[in-house]
């Protein structure tokens, strides 16, 4: 449901997918050697907590985004 995908060791790149279903809203976190990657989704947007090191490929409405570390809110 969260959609996360290590493409590389480490965890320094990851991509991003999400897969609501018929959920409002999915949130959770994925341990990685850099931190925590910190996902919520909900039908109308998103809050990604990117640790430092790592880079985010995010699917999101139709459009690829490229992501670094930090607190991203999508709407």
């Amino acid at each position: 449901m969260l959609g996360v995908r290590v493409r590389e060791p480490g965890g320094r790149r990851v991509t991003l997918r999400p897969q609501l279903g018929n959920l409002a809203w999915v949130e959770g976190a994925v341990p990685t050697p850099l931190g925590a990657l910190r996902v919520r989704w909900t039908t109308t947007g998103a809050r990604l907590e990117v640790p430092t090191g790592m880079r985010a490929a995010v699917a999101w409405h139709d459009r690829t985004l490229e992501l670094g570390a930090g607190v991203h809110v999508l709407s």
